[in-house]
């Protein structure tokens, strides 16, 4: 489970470094998971829109 905006990103660094390594020319058959807790991102966005403030912005909490 991922918690955060910067590990999601080590994640596919780390995910992209290993398709490259692998040498593979055939990609279409490689499946990964990766689980984002959004839930944490949305209510640092709501934030964001609470202090915008504008009716639009208000509007887009919880979306």
């Amino acid at each position: 489970m991922i918690f955060s905006i910067p590990r999601y990103e080590a994640v596919i660094d780390a995910y992209l470094d290993g398709l490259e390594a692998s040498g593979l020319d055939d990609l279409s058959r490689v499946t990964s998971v990766a689980s984002f807790f959004v839930s944490r991102v949305d209510t640092i966005i709501d934030k964001m829109l609470e202090k915008i403030g504008t009716p639009e912005a208000l509007a887009l909490r919880g979306k």
